[in-house]
């Protein structure tokens, strides 16, 4: 099955999950109870589009636990980095991009620094590979961090619905170490 038909499909069954804030709420727990979430210090994680997991558990431990958070903007319209928000309450603030979602200002960003990066996605499969949206947004910046020797720890989150026996795979798809469902 083609990744566009892919993309289609699971757009579809994401409209139509039941109780996403339930099941959000379980994903988001299950990572602020984990032992890597706990060991990490620098976290990148994404502010929802859409259907996606909620992260706003998770963003606002980052921020009791006195860790470091930072929020991807995207760049020259095809590039994305993740910038440094100093307080939780900044990011009600955030002008949105031409996708809706919130972006943070221009700041110190991390290309190595990362331990741990919270990833989205449309689907997964059992093997930790990950569908996005087709922009190539991640894969690009997570392989910029693997040019230059970053291995931050990946964690998909997504919903059991998202889970998929296989995807198909191109050279520049980025895999992740691990992924969070309800």
């Amino acid at each position: 099955m083609s990744k566009f038909v892919l993309r289609n499909n699971a757009k579809e069954i994401l409209s139509v999950i039941s109780i996403p804030q339930i099941k959000s709420k379980i994903i988001q727990n299950r990572v602020i109870s984990s032992a890597l979430f706990k060991h990490s210090q620098n976290i990148g994680i994404y502010l929802p589009y859409k259907t996606e997991v909620d992260t706003s558990i998770i963003i606002e431990s980052i921020f009791e636990h006195n860790k470091h958070c930072y929020l991807p903007r995207l760049t020259n319209g095809t590039e994305m980095n993740f910038y440094l928000v100093n307080d939780y309450k900044d990011i009600f603030d955030f002008a949105t991009n031409r996708f809706g979602i919130k972006e943070p200002p221009i700041t110190e960003h991390s290309l190595d620094g990362l331990d741990l990066i919270i990833v989205p996605g449309l689907a997964f499969d059992w093997d930790n590979n990950r569908l996005g949206r087709g922009k190539g947004y991640y894969d690009r910046y997570l392989g910029r961090l693997h040019s230059n020797n970053a291995n931050p720890y990946l964690l998909g989150l997504c919903y059991s619905e998202q889970i998929i026996r296989t995807l198909p795979i191109e050279s520049w798809d980025i895999k992740m170490d691990g992924v969070i469902i309800d």
